[in-house]
């Protein structure tokens, strides 16, 4: 297990209202205490916090009982007769011994102007009080005989005071549940102006990603990042599930429910049967702190697990169950999902499926038709996993112009639009625009054609497309060397204009790559003619490249089996594994692991045995 890590200053005091109110875990908590013992301001923050809350405890339960609508106001205001510990600290705070964090910080206000209300009840109370002691001056022994007053002073107002007493009565009550009101919510603002108005250097709210923590380069075991602060705090057991097949043509809805998010980085890969590349048994996560490999799936009998994606929030694993024994036109594939510890195991569709994609949000699945003769129709299908929907999103006709490839899903653009693409090698090559929000039965004549460009892989970000293209000389597709495109990554603006190429060596062939963050990608790379298998950290803006490992591996020689050189980041970008890199003894290669700010430093996942194993990304469990 590796050692517990102290949070950084932004991090920790971002945490402090928490800290002091206990609604923390004992897991933060016990980080929290290790920055604040070496911090002074966190431990004036503290005291600031503690005096603060005792100081609204005291306004709470310093006033004596109410036992009526008048007697609350009564208590509200022995308690404002009080020396006031609000007007001189609470309300009047500026953060001026902290000033050195950031000069800049206004000074810290109430949001209402307590006191400048409580001056309308308090000059109404002092009326009554008046009125009685009046009454005390005539030398009456009973203050509320209004008769005997009366006579003595007010006979006029005889018949209205009691009129005047009630209306008194019912508004003093209202004004002093509004003074209750006030104080309290200005309490919970003032905290947390007080928590997040610390060290505005840094703008980012708590729960936005955490900065990476810098790496210690180990030739065994990198250092453990600091996880991305997005995900549920509290787990939630996943309720009841279906794993039979739903009626024919329909799905269902999927169950889920949140986990909670751990500081273990851990990699869910698939492994393979390494004697059958057409068979996949099993899905797993590897603890890269604990080094422990754990379970989630295990492929009954005669299925095999074919393509599968995990979600973008490393929650949720969607894959096809493949059955072999069944024939050709029934259910071959069963389209399940499981949560990464284990749970929710369900199936949502059942069919035969090809180029299976999940939207970034979860709400969206796309697939088309198992590939088909040239010149046939195909169908994308879409299933709204929210509401359990299945409709033929896009009709494509019968293509009679050879070579005949259809546009197949290829990558999601945003949550709601899919980029359909044809087949890498077609002439022409098409590149459509699907919105799943227009329904179904869209033609493939109406979808905006964005691009005639082809390429192999591509990426969104929402600011820019990349593309894995082909750049051989003389804009051939198959290359010198017999490959079928020496390639380069071009990026483009998300309307795909401005294309321009970031990373092209004469001697790559590249094979997969992921974006780290707005600024670096990942590429993974054969040299023919060194044999050998290169990851490279390539700048978006095409700006350089860096090669960050190398390592000895005949790539004709590899078996052609699936995840063969992919490379996967995790969300925040502090960590990547690449799938089948050689292995340093030679034997079936493996799954490594780093961390991209700590350079060449790769370590490998121990190998199940008799398997492959290919990564599907990352979890923080």
């Amino acid at each position: 297990m590796s050692e517990m890590q102290a949070l950084t200053h932004d991090e920790a005091n971002a945490l402090l209202g928490d800290y002091v109110s206990a609604e923390i875990s004992e897991h933060m908590r016990f980080r929290v205490e290790l920055h604040v013992r070496e911090c002074l301001f966190c431990q004036q923050d503290i005291a600031e916090i503690e005096h603060i809350c005792r100081l609204m405890a005291t306004v709470k339960d310093g006033a004596p009982e109410a036992t009526s609508s008048t007697s609350l106001a009564d208590a509200v205001l022995a308690r404002l007769d009080q020396p006031s510990a609000l007007q001189s600290t609470a309300f009047q705070l500026l953060p001026a011994e902290n000033s050195q964090h950031n000069e800049n910080v206004a000074p810290i206000r109430p949001l209402f102007d307590v006191l400048d209300v409580m001056d309308t009840e308090i000059a109404q109370r002092k009326g009554v009080r008046d009125q009685r002691n009046s009454k005390k001056d005539y030398g009456l022994k009973n203050v509320n005989d209004n008769s005997t007053y009366s006579q003595k002073r007010i006979p006029v107002m005889q018949q209205n005071y009691g009129q005047r007493k009630t209306h008194t009565s019912l508004w003093a009550t209202l004004v002093a549940v509004l003074v209750v009101a006030i104080i309290a919510g200005s309490f919970f603002s003032l905290k947390t102006l007080l928590v997040g108005s610390k060290n505005n250097n840094n703008p980012q709210p708590p729960h936005h990603a955490v900065p990476v923590a810098t790496p210690t380069p180990s030739p065994t075991s990198p250092a453990t990042p600091t996880p991305s602060a997005t995900a549920m705090s509290v787990t939630q057991p996943v309720p009841a599930t279906q794993t039979d097949c739903p009626a024919p043509n329909t799905a269902r809805a999927m169950v889920t429910a949140p986990l909670a998010q751990g500081p273990h980085p851990q990699i869910v890969y698939i492994a393979q049967d390494v004697n059958n590349a057409a068979s996949s048994n099993r899905i797993m996560r590897y603890d890269t702190v604990s080094h422990e490999s754990h379970e989630i799936f295990n492929a009954p009998g005669t299925y095999a697990i074919r393509d599968s994606i995990l979600s973008a929030d490393g929650q949720w694993v969607l894959f096809e169950l493949y059955d072999a024994t069944k024939s050709a036109g029934g259910a071959m594939v069963e389209l399940r999902m499981v949560r990464v510890d284990g749970q929710g195991l369900q199936t949502l569709y059942c069919g035969v499926t090809a180029k299976l994609t999940w939207s970034p949000d979860k709400k969206w699945i796309a697939f088309d038709d198992p590939i088909q003769a040239p010149s046939s129709a195909d169908t994308i299908h879409l299933i709204n996993t929210t509401t359990g929907q299945y409709l033929d999103a896009v009709d494509i006709p019968q293509q009679n112009t050879p070579p005949g490839y259809n546009p197949r899903p290829a990558f999601w653009a945003s949550p709601t639009q899919l980029y359909l693409s044809d087949v890498f090698g077609s002439n022409p090559f098409h590149t459509y625009l699907l919105d799943v929000n227009n329904g179904a039965h869209q033609a493939l004549s109406a979808l905006p054609l964005v691009s005639t460009q082809p390429y192999v892989l591509g990426l969104a970000d929402g600011s820019n497309v990349y593309l894995l293209a082909p750049a051989c000389s003389a804009g051939a597709t198959t290359c010198s060397s017999g490959l079928a495109g020496m390639t380069a990554i071009e990026r483009l603006s998300a309307d795909w204009k401005a294309p321009q190429t970031i990373f092209h060596q004469s001697q790559l062939l590249l094979g997969n790559f992921s974006q780290v963050d707005k600024a670096n990608l990942l590429v993974v790379a054969s040299n023919p003619s060194a044999s050998t298998l290169e990851l490279w950290l390539v700048k978006a803006d095409g700006s350089g490249a860096t090669q960050l490992a190398s390592a000895q591996a005949d790539w004709k020689a590899y078996p052609n089996h699936i995840g063969n050189g992919s490379v996967t980041t995790s969300a925040d970008g502090s960590m990547f594994a690449v799938s089948n890199w050689p292995s340093a003894t030679g034997t079936t290669p493996e799954i490594v692991y780093g961390e991209p700010k700590a350079g060449g430093t790769l370590t490998a996942v121990p190998q199940d045995s008799g398997t492959y194993q290919y990564a599907l990304g990352w979890a923080w469990l």
